[in-house]
């Protein structure tokens, strides 16, 4: 899927309107398309320098580069990039469709879950007090959201999560602030 749009051109793009567009930098024509292992570098980055708060961009560009990636090619999550015309990532939204669903899965594959475990483990040694701060708020209610979602087998004996309970979850969005007004945020939004 790609959804182009120009703000600086009469040519021939869809357009997104908006309602108070800023001006743009001259030329600027964005992209909307899935994420890709090639996209994770500069949507990670764009994550720690748009969104720093909190216990993810503490543990670092690596780490993040591993959790984007949990959402990249996934049937419960999305994960999208607005690019500008040289290919720059200047937006991305990371979301689930069925949050509950997407852990199941997550802690289902073993390559997924143990490199992203080994990389929030080894950010967390050279960052003693993020990791106290982790064990003090977040790892009680970690446990119980894995245990939430563990996988219930059926009678095939193909693991699933439960779908009664069914929630999608905006995870992350973050906009460059060379485009923002202009609308990308809510395109990747309404995508």
């Amino acid at each position: 899927m790609h959804i182009f749009f120009n703000v600086s051109s009469s040519t021939p793009h869809l357009c997104f309107p908006h309602p108070n567009p800023a001006a743009p930098p001259p030329g600027v024509a964005i992209v909307l398309r899935e994420a890709g292992p090639h996209d994770l570098p500069q949507s990670a980055q764009l994550h720690l320098d748009e969104l720093p708060i909190g216990l993810f961009p503490e543990l670092g560009a690596r780490f993040l580069r591993r959790w984007h990636r949990s959402f990249v090619n996934r049937r419960h999550a999305i994960a999208l990039v607005a690019t500008d015309s040289e290919g720059a990532v200047v937006g991305f939204l990371l979301g689930t469709l069925d949050h509950h669903a997407h852990i199941g899965d997550l802690l289902r594959e073993k390559m997924t879950v143990l490199p992203l475990a080994a990389h929030a483990g080894a950010a967390m040694a050279v960052r003693p007090r993020t990791a106290m701060r982790f064990v003090r708020t977040r790892l009680r209610p970690w446990c119980r959201a894995v245990a939430r979602a563990r996988p219930i087998p059926l009678p095939n004996g193909e693991p699933e999560t439960p779908p009664a309970d069914s929630v999608a979850v905006v995870v992350a969005i973050a906009v460059s602030p060379r485009v923002r007004g202009i609308g990308v945020g809510a395109l990747l939004q309404k995508s």
